[in-house]
């Protein structure tokens, strides 16, 4: 899973530092989820205005080839990715931003002359573990 920072501001976020993780969970998630992330910070960057950066989290194990078309489809597991990004802006105040997206994919109506039908990987935000500051 690759979720992207976007500062959307006019001015640059520094000491950018996350925190990610990425699963196969169920669909839906239990209420009472609790997204655990690892004790390690990544990053230190900068991200200037109106710029991104990306962030990037591995499924520890194996899917099965199973239960693939299931994951990306969303029947009863997905993919998840969930995490903590932190900035300093330039007035030196801390922010923090909590997300979760589950990611499911999509086939497109076209298929190329051989029948292959091409896929777009959405994201979703999960409304309950979403928020900043």
């Amino acid at each position: 899973a690759r979720p992207i920072m976007n500062n959307t501001g006019s001015t640059p976020a520094s000491k950018v530092r996350w925190r990610i993780k990425a699963d196969i969970l169920p669909v839906p998630l239990p209420n009472d989820f609790k997204f655990p992330l690892p004790p390690m910070k990544s990053g230190g960057t900068i991200v200037a205005p109106q710029n991104n950066g990306w962030m990037a989290a591995v499924v520890e194990g194996r899917v099965s080839d199973a239960d693939v078309r299931k994951v990306k489809y969303a029947d009863g597991k997905a993919l998840y990715v969930w995490g903590v990004v932190e900035y300093e802006d330039i007035f030196r105040k801390r922010h923090r931003t909590v997300f979760c997206q589950q990611l499911s994919w999509r086939p497109t109506e076209d298929a190329d002359e051989t029948g292959f039908v091409a896929e777009i990987v959405e994201g979703f935000y999960l409304a309950k573990h979403n928020r900043a500051n």
